[in-house]
């Protein structure tokens, strides 16, 4: 029968303060085994009494510590669950499970390594650790407990469990010797120790005599200390870098390296030991005090000055996403821009980050982001995957992390910040993502201001002499006023006395004139335009009525070289280019005479005569090379790049921000045909430039 215990420890010395810790919600006690025994124990002093003073150890949330009889290859792991997540105590509580009565012992931290038959640990004294400002990195502190018996079925109290520290400490601080250069102000990314023997590496941890073996596997002579932005340290003669290492003696006449890394210098100094050696103790902290002189400081090599600008060329595959994970080689074919990757695709409009079942990630080569920059990126959701785009530099947090691809994603960061020598990460929080875009650049990114209309565009008005409204929010707002225009004599009167509204009249239709249609441009300084179409109804017994108005509805592909299918009123409608938003934005980046098209895939039943079709605003140096419109009496005609069984065809004059009407020229029946507008058009530049596809209506009789 398995004996549960609980372990109610209080750490005198064993971890020094202010260990970093950031674990998972702690749930509540569960004994491992319903017919086990709950044991409590409480720990004394450390048997080896550490030499720092003015410091108190700690527990932290999600610890495990692992316990064997001491005679077998089982143990068991334990885990701390008293601690709320985040925060460090004197004392904690374990649980776990032994396998029946008799004498164990406990270990610090647990490893998955496993034991040996005579009970000892398979531990490892890492050779990157990483400490926090004020303390060493407490995983690499091993510790052993003295014995303690678990003799009854019914619940024991273990009293006075005492832990001993193993490993010894080496306190290095650095000293600026006060020459040329100047290390106030200054905070090590990394501080090294290397020996002339072995320093760090796996060891057998000996539970029943409470000692150390020998190193036997992944031996190291250097043992690296590696510091985040949240851990990091003033270099002032003071502060210094601790290290958890094997026990041993230094030799007189060896030689021990220290070197570091800066945010501006890379240091480095020999050292001789003196006679008499230098003992390194298990339990006891040892301090190099390190003064540095000219001699032992470099100015550190710089990254890659700003800007960083990446179109996504290199991976942009057109209208399709490749199969081929090329993360292993993103340095050759993005021309060494980035370092590294993960599931990396060639995408569709650029790369694609991420797999069905893998999340993606991207990381830029060496960067100087000493001074102020700032981040931009377009990015885009991959069909219906959820998930945010996660940009982090040198592994701290996340300084952009966000799931709305309706605009750039950027974050702004302050000199002094990071490093002359710095890398930044993109990756998805979950499977796939798009990245279109990447700019890091000086200063500051002053995001543009927005229209946003948040009533019906289209909007419908009666053929009579009335005021409407159009109701709109600004993002980004820059303190402008906005103002509207018409392209048609019958809008007119704009007012913009309420908040949020531009008001404006439109006249009367006649008795007999058409259905017709104006375009409202709204304007406001440092943000693009924005049409709102207006639709009037016809006056009494006008011409041919309305049958079908195809408006612009948000698809799930935001690249432009992609299509997809949309049903708009009950019509299938294949769009190239951005549908995600609306209008519609067909266009692109380096291209030549391409053609841009909308075209159905279900036919309209009405006998069409007239089609209007709402050109938007155009961005940029894109330019129109002509525009057509094919009706074709089958849907494979209307889909083939050159078009078949065609009933009419025309070549309207492109005009943006206005109307093109198409009227049929004849007596041929439009009746259930199928309709291809073609824009071809040429983009002069790295950046996606587009025109607005605002609508299109279809006049006939039924």
């Amino acid at each position: 029968m398995k004996k549960s215990f609980k372990l109610f420890v209080t750490l005198a010395a064993a971890a020094i303060a202010l260990i970093a810790c950031s674990k998972a919600e702690i749930s509540a006690p569960v004994n491992p085994d319903e017919d086990g025994i709950p044991v409590i124990i409480n720990t004394g002093a450390p048997v080896t009494m550490t030499m720092m003073s003015g410091t108190t150890p700690y527990w932290c949330d999600g610890d495990a510590i692992g316990v064997t009889n001491g005679s077998s290859d089982k143990q068991n792991k334990f885990n701390e669950y008293s601690i709320e997540a985040g925060l460090t105590a004197t004392s904690a509580t374990f649980s776990g499970s032994v396998a029946s009565t008799g004498t164990y012992y406990a270990y610090y931290p647990y490893t998955s390594n496993g034991v040996t038959a005579s009970g000892c640990a398979k531990a490892d004294i890492p050779a990157t650790q990483n400490p926090t400002a004020t303390s060493f990195d407490g995983k690499a502190d091993l510790m052993v407990s003295k014995s303690f018996t678990v003799s009854t079925t019914e619940t024991t109290t273990i009293n006075n469990l005492e832990f001993a520290r193993l490993c010894a400490i080496v306190k290095v601080v650095l000293i600026d010797g006060s020459g040329t250069y100047d290390l106030s102000g200054e905070h090590p990314a990394s501080v090294s120790l290397t020996a002339a023997s072995n320093l760090v590496g796996r060891v057998y941890l000996d539970m029943v005599n409470q000692e150390l073996g020998e190193l036997y596997y992944g031996q190291s002579a250097t043992v690296n200390a590696a510091y985040t932005e949240s851990t990091k340290y003033l270099i002032n003669g003071s502060n210094a870098t601790y290290l958890i290492v094997y026990p041993q003696t230094l030799a007189a006449g060896s030689t021990l390296t220290v070197a570091a890394e800066t945010e501006n210098y890379a240091i480095s100094k020999e050292i001789t030991v003196p006679a008499g050696d230098i003992d390194l103790v298990g339990g006891q902290v040892t301090t190099l005090n390190i003064t540095l002189a000219d001699a032992h400081i470099t100015p550190s090599s710089s990254g890659d000055p700003l800007p960083f600008d990446d179109d996504m060329a290199w991976a942009n595959n057109g209208a399709s996403d490749g199969t081929t994970n090329i993360a292993s080689t993103v340095a050759s074919v993005s021309s060494s821009m980035y370092s590294s990757a993960a599931y990396l695709y060639k995408g569709i409009g650029g790369a694609k980050l991420g797999s069905g079942s893998y999340a993606g990630s991207i990381t830029t080569k060496d960067l100087d982001l000493s001074g102020a920059f700032y981040i931009a990126i377009e990015a885009g959701q991959f069909n219906t995957d959820t998930g945010s785009i996660l940009v982090s530099i040198d592994d701290d947090d996340p300084v952009i992390s966000s799931n709305d691809f309706s605009d750039v994603l950027y974050a702004n960061v302050s000199a002094g910040t990071y490093t002359k020598k710095s890398k930044v990460t993109i990756a998805t929080s979950s499977k796939r993502g798009r990245i279109y875009s990447v700019e890091i650049a000086s200063g500051t990114y002053v995001p543009s201001p927005r229209i946003n209309v948040t009533s019906s565009n289209p909007m419908a008005v009666s053929n009579e002499n009335d005021l409407h409204a159009i109701e709109y929010t600004i993002s980004n707002p820059s303190g402008a006023s906005i103002s509207a225009s018409a392209n048609v004599a019958w809008i007119h009167d704009f007012d913009y006395s309420v908040a949020g509204e531009v008001s404006f009249e439109v006249d009367a239709q006649t008795a007999g004139d058409p259905a017709r249609s104006g375009n409202i441009t709204l304007s406001y300084t440092g943000a693009d335009n924005v049409v709102v179409v207006v639709n009037q109804a016809a006056g009494a017994g006008g011409g041919p009525s309305l049958q079908y108005t195809l408006t612009p509805t948000a698809g799930s592909d935001n690249s432009y070289a992609g299509s997809e299918d949309i049903v708009v009123d009950k019509i299938t409608w294949n769009v190239t280019g951005n549908a995600t938003l609306t209008p519609w934005r067909l266009g692109g980046k380096s291209i030549t005479n391409t053609d841009r098209v909308i075209y159905s895939k279900t036919a309209i039943s009405a006998n069409i005569s007239q089609i209007v079709i709402t050109n938007g605003a155009t961005s940029g140096s894109i330019t129109v090379n002509s525009m057509k419109v094919y009706v074709c009496s089958t849907a494979a005609g209307a889909a083939a790049s050159t078009p078949t069984n065609v009933v009419a065809s025309f070549t309207p004059e492109y005009v943006a921000n206005d109307d093109v009407t198409i009227n049929k020229a004849d007596d041929t029946s439009w009746a259930n045909c199928y309709y291809r507008i073609v824009y071809n058009v040429t983009v002069s530049g790295s950046k996606n430039k587009y025109i607005e596809f605002s609508e299109a209506k279809f006049y006939g009789t039924n």
